[in-house]
């Protein structure tokens, strides 16, 4: 199976124990979530944690790395990650071997990158000596602290393969580090567990304790003659799948100023890794003073979605040049398909051992139809089904309903998780509670 169509662990785990061999296919969150079941079935607290940003840099040792032509287009090829997400674990226990007070929660990897004494593996590290950048500290502290600092550094290569650094953008990672509440489908942020508040006395302390462990530097920038022109990029997906993207320019200088902008959209995965690229625009934009204009780049659904892959994305590229001043404006941003939300519908109160039924239905919005859809339905506690798979097309703004007989084997509060996947698009999901009781209440 694609990592996606996973819905939860005890399937892996009743496959790997069928065919005793490596069970097909898994991402980060997949090995997270493995990893998470097997240390609290040994009694072990954990949980995933969400790095929203995530840089791939084995050991904080230098800048992250972006890549332009002299025409203004992107060299993706050679560009540094940053993965758009990345999971990893946390779990509660004693570290006897370090000196001082490093008990609580040990950060590691279920999906290791690089090689840590000659193995593939990654952690466990106190996440207290990663927020106050501890990097001396065992193990793979450096890389961990590395996953969650940096700054992205943009390069101009011309013809000859010569550099010159033209844009530093600051705190390019670590921007959201999330976590599953206790008890409740909502977000718990651990950003403050590991970074100290941006601009604190703390913050630039673990930062320069970093500094002697590491040879990680910034070029210097070379600055413009002057800074007269504002920019302003705005972007957007749409519910029908459709993306734009603008980027609007004022002149504020009493003389006229021609702007070279350059705009390109490309598929990526979520590892920053480059995929095809999908549509460009490139212009000359000619302002009087005080006067303004906007460039614009539009993507309609049915010109991208069959060149993603499951796991991919779009992103927007812009780099902007003043050729009166050299002033430079550049921005990277990525958007996701809008995709439709699986509604699920339930008796709030459930008989444990008796069959009830979940309704699952979702619009489509997009306006392409959706085809070799498949519908995965679990939650813990309760006996698994075989996955569904829906033979119809869905046509654009039809909607699809599936009605699903659960068992539940557990008492107490439990989670009913529903996945559903196709050949245009994956990860349609949603989520309800039910209450699992001894016996139903009459009136």
């Amino acid at each position: 199976m694609a990592p996606y169509a996973w819905n939860g662990s005890a399937g892996i785990l009743e496959e790997f124990l069928k065919k005793r061999k490596g069970v097909k296919f898994g991402q980060c969150w997949t090995f997270a979530a493995v990893a998470t079941t097997i240390f609290r079935t040994l009694g072990i607290p954990t949980r995933c944690v969400t790095n929203f940003k995530s840089v791939h840099d084995c050991d904080y040792s230098g800048p992250i790395d972006a890549y332009w032509s002299s025409e203004g287009k992107p060299r993706k090829m050679y560009d540094d990650a940053i993965w758009d997400f990345h999971v990893w674990n946390e779990s509660w226990f004693k570290r006897p071997d370090l000196p001082g007070s490093y008990d609580g929660w040990q950060a590691y990897d279920a999906t290791p990158q690089e090689v840590s004494e000659g193995v593939f593996t990654c952690g466990p590290a106190p996440v207290k000596g990663i927020r106050d950048g501890e990097l001396h500290l065992s193990y793979d502290t450096k890389y961990l602290f590395a996953e969650i600092h940096g700054h992205r550094v943009h390069w101009m290569m011309d013809v000859m393969g010569n550099m010159e650094p033209i844009a530093v953008e600051q705190n390019a990672v670590g921007r959201s580090i999330s976590t599953k509440a206790v008890n409740t489908i909502s977000r718990d942020d651990l950003t403050h567990h590991y970074k100290h508040p941006d601009g604190s006395p703390e913050l630039a302390a673990a930062l320069e304790r970093a500094k002697h462990h590491t040879l990680r530097s910034i070029p210097d920038i070379p600055a413009p003659s002057k800074t007269d022109v504002d920019f302003a990029f705005t972007g957007e997906g749409y519910r029908t799948g459709d993306v734009s993207a603008s980027l609007r320019i004022k002149n504020n200088s009493t003389s006229p100023r021609s702007i070279k902008v350059h705009m390109c959209a490309a598929a990526a995965y979520y590892t920053g890794v480059p995929a095809n690229d999908l549509k460009e625009n490139s212009q000359t934009a000619l302002l009087e003073p005080h006067a303004e204009s906007t460039v614009s780049l539009s993507l309609k659904c049915s010109e991208y979605v069959n060149s993603l892959d499951a796991d991919a994305h779009i992103v927007m590229y812009c780099l902007a040049t003043v050729s009166e001043t050299g002033q430079r404006y550049i921005t990277r941003e990525a958007f996701w398909l809008d995709k439709p939300h699986l509604d699920l519908k339930a008796d709030t109160s459930v008989c444990i051992g008796k069959a009830f039924d979940v309704m699952v239905k979702f619009t489509n919005t997009l306006t392409i139809p959706l085809s070799g859809g498949h519908l995965n339905i679990e939650g813990p506690g309760m006996q698994r089904v075989a996955p569904i798979k829906v033979k119809k097309s869905i046509a654009p703004g039809e909607e699809f309903r599936e009605n699903v007989q659960l068992k539940a084997r557990r008492l107490g509060r439990k989670e009913v998780i529903a996945n559903f996947y196709c050949k245009q698009i994956v990860d349609i999901t949603g989520v309800i509670e039910v209450d699992v009781v001894e016996e139903l209440k009459t009136n």
